[in-house]
């Protein structure tokens, strides 16, 4: 599953970041393969998204976030 078929407060494990360039990005912010995010939530058209980590927030659109592969933790 992508970042982006999450629904707002999942929380899940980054698999892989497809994109090379989106990876050096989300990597300058602490995102990377391993990292726990959560989907804080939504623009009322779907784009961008915020995801959150322990650290920080991050804005990304809702393109880069079908990008990013993602393991959901079930509660």
């Amino acid at each position: 599953m992508t970042l982006h078929q999450l629904s707002i407060g999942d929380s899940a494990v980054v698999k892989n970041i497809t994109d090379p360039n989106l990876a050096v990005m989300l990597n300058e912010y602490g995102i990377l393969p391993g990292s726990l995010i959560t989907l804080a939530g939504k623009a009322p058209l779907g784009d961008p998204l915020c995801i959150q980590t322990p650290e920080t927030q991050v804005s990304i659109r809702k393109g880069d976030a079908a990008q990013i592969w993602v393991e959901e933790i079930s509660e």
